[in-house]
């Protein structure tokens, strides 16, 4: 499973035109896809995982609380649905140098409706950093269009 979120993770990052280095993520949610980067350089700038540490630097709880806030703030959903937390994955990036003990958090959070069913799956993966920051996601454009920050605060 992570080699495979690796692969994509990558493949994502070669397709959209990031540069190597970058590492990104893209989701897809009601009929927007939306990209979540962060180049190693900010990666570097986060605390590594010490062999020697039980834990990571930022807790599970606490990658999924500033998850949700940062998901609530950019992401409008319409009124009848919610975001439920689907998954919480932890996952060291490909770098440059791999001595660098880096991970991240991915959290998943799907779109369900309060009730019924909602046709179609929509998932928004959001990355949260061993220094607590989280990476916003942005709305990937229409080819040929500019890309665009989506609605953060």
């Amino acid at each position: 499973m992570i080699c495979l979120l690796a692969s994509r993770v990558m493949l994502v990052s070669a397709l959209l035109g990031f540069q190597q280095g970058d590492f990104a993520i893209q989701s897809t949610a009601f009929g927007k896809t939306y990209v979540s980067a962060v180049s190693e350089a900010k990666l570097l700038e986060s605390p590594a995982w010490d062999e020697g540490e039980s834990n990571p630097p930022v807790s599970a709880r606490s990658a999924m609380n500033l998850a949700r806030i940062a998901l609530e703030a950019a992401i409008e959903l319409p009124e009848d649905c919610e975001w439920q937390q689907g998954s919480l994955q932890l996952m060291r990036p490909p770098m440059s140098d791999r001595r660098n003990e880096r991970w991240v958090w991915f959290v998943r959070f799907d779109g369900v409706k309060k009730t019924g069913v909602l046709p179609g799956s929509h998932k928004i993966q959001i990355m949260v950093l061993m220094n607590g920051k989280v990476v916003k996601p942005t709305v990937k454009p229409p080819a040929g269009e500019p890309e665009k920050t989506s609605n953060s605060k």
